[in-house]
């Protein structure tokens, strides 16, 4: 079985559930928003808004390196990421910071439902991001699995 995850970011608890599913030999990809790679065109395009601006872009978005997982079994989509950061960076205030996080996740979505799906028997995604990939999943056949991370008890209690 070939397993897509997808997740809008690269938290360690994707991450390691992806390197999970790629030491059993089951990942077909891991599709993501940004992932640092520092001779990456995003990388170099935030290197040099953040020379113009003053503001550390590169500094920010290394804290989205992927460790876990081999570059040749990852999908990134970072627009969306990288304007985010850019205007959490800017001080364009939460609302906006929000709005673009929102839109953001439902185009990944969109995008994983129409180009990512191909050459998997499931899709693994989470929650709010991944109703439109379901449903293109259930119309293929394709197997889903949603995983509802969740704070340790002591931090929401």
């Amino acid at each position: 079985m070939k397993i897509t995850l997808a997740f809008p970011g690269t938290p360690p608890f994707a991450q390691q559930a992806a390197r999970a599913l790629y030491e059993a030999g089951m990942l077909n990809r891991f599709v993501t928003t940004y992932h640092y790679v520092a001779d990456a065109q995003a990388s170099r395009i935030a290197a040099a808004i953040g020379r113009i601006t003053g503001i550390d872009l590169v500094r920010e978005l290394k804290r989205r390196e992927v460790l876990e997982v081999p570059p040749e079994v990852i999908a990134a989509y970072p627009f969306w990421e990288v304007l985010r950061a850019g205007l959490a960076k800017s001080k364009a205030g939460p609302i906006w910071v929000d709005r673009v996080w929102d839109w953001g996740s439902h185009r990944f979505d969109h995008i994983v439902a129409t180009s990512e799906l191909d050459g998997a028997d499931a899709v693994y995604s989470y929650e709010y991001t991944c109703l439109e990939s379901f449903e293109a999943a259930k119309r293929q056949n394709i197997s889903t699995i949603i995983d509802l991370p969740s704070p340790d008890s002591g931090f929401v209690e």
